[in-house]
């Protein structure tokens, strides 16, 4: 059985309950105060060219996870969001890259849902950091607007794991 989620819908009220909430150009919820943002405003700086911005590629080291595969499906989902910050603003690449980003997230939950998670919320802290300043909000609301009700369809239970772009076999066999 295939669900539909509206992606702009679910992307739109998230971003908006987030701006609502406090941000306030990286001093919101999700710093604490005097901290040193990264300074390139929108993609942030990746030192070690792997796709992740570097402060973001820290948070991550310090998760505490369950299974070394939830730390892969973070990283994979923190590439695919900043991607989406970077596509071109045109519909078909806007398409693609909300893809990328909505099967990243699916192997997130495949993950977290079939070797454990100790920090169920770090999904949503990747996602957080990724948009923390009013630019990387307002890159990835152009590149939402194009999306226009856009809907991703989730894969069968048993071919979930086609969705992480590693290695997944140490979980075993999901039954559809």
């Amino acid at each position: 059985m295939l669900f539909k989620i509206p992606v702009r819908a679910t992307f739109t009220f998230s971003l908006g309950l987030w701006l609502f909430a406090g941000c306030d150009g990286g001093r919101g919820n999700f710093y604490p105060p005097g901290a040193i943002l990264p300074p390139d405003p929108v993609l942030g700086e990746d030192s070690d060219a792997d796709g992740i911005r570097d402060d973001i590629g820290q948070y991550i080291d310090t998760v505490q996870v369950a299974e070394p595969l939830e730390r892969d499906a973070l990283r994979q989902y923190a590439r695919a969001k900043r991607a989406l910050l970077t596509a071109p603003l045109d519909r078909k690449a806007a398409v693609a890259a909300g893809g990328r980003s909505f099967r990243a997230l699916e192997c997130l939950l495949f993950i977290q849902e079939h070797a454990g998670t100790k920090d169920p919320n770090a999904g949503e802290e990747v996602a957080a950091r990724t948009l923390d300043t009013p630019e990387r909000a307002r890159a990835y609301l152009a590149r939402e607007k194009l999306l226009g009700g856009m809907h991703y369809a989730l894969a069968p239970r048993g071919q979930a794991h086609a969705a992480c772009d590693f290695d997944t076999s140490a979980i075993g066999v999901v039954a559809p």
